[in-house]
């Protein structure tokens, strides 16, 4: 199983402001990885991709999976520090991981569990999605017409 793709749109504007895969989906351990989450260069610094990953983490929850991994490149600090600040924990560093461009990668391992979303990450994600009036935006661009992102 190669996993799941999902477009993302914006329900305000129809645009498509990203995607997502779902891969290693394992019902019977009720675990899943969230991998190659994009969002369209319009739409970033903006509440979509936090509101994206509460959606889905809703989603998740709510069927009973009791574990969300990610798996981020070691070097990408912007990816990690979201992470975090979604509420997944760092679990360890897996060294030479993958080779990309003919150099040695580490991957970080990130998780999420039921327990974490039930102990305070919801709550914390919830707050951390603002209403797209209240984006700092300059100029005129689609992301202040931005509405809830939906998978």
């Amino acid at each position: 199983d190669d996993g799941s793709r999902f477009v993302v749109l914006d329900s305000a504007t129809g645009y498509v402001v990203g995607m997502l895969s779902l891969l290693h989906n394992s019902p019977s351990d009720l675990r899943v990885e969230v991998a190659d989450i994009w969002i369209t260069p319009a739409f970033q610094r903006t509440h979509v991709h936090t509101d994206l990953i509460l959606t889905l983490l809703r989603h998740l929850f709510s069927k009973h999976y009791r574990r969300v991994e990610l798996r981020i490149d070691a070097a990408n600090a912007r990816a990690r520090k979201s992470a975090e600040r979604a509420g997944f924990l760092l679990e360890g560093v897996l060294r030479k991981h993958r080779i990309v461009r003919s150099a040695n990668r580490d991957t970080a391992l990130y998780a999420m569990t039921n327990g974490d979303w039930r102990d305070g990450a919801e709550a914390r994600l919830a707050r951390l999605v603002k209403a797209p009036d209240q984006q700092s935006i300059a100029g005129p661009d689609a992301r202040n017409k931005a509405g809830r992102s939906t998978l």
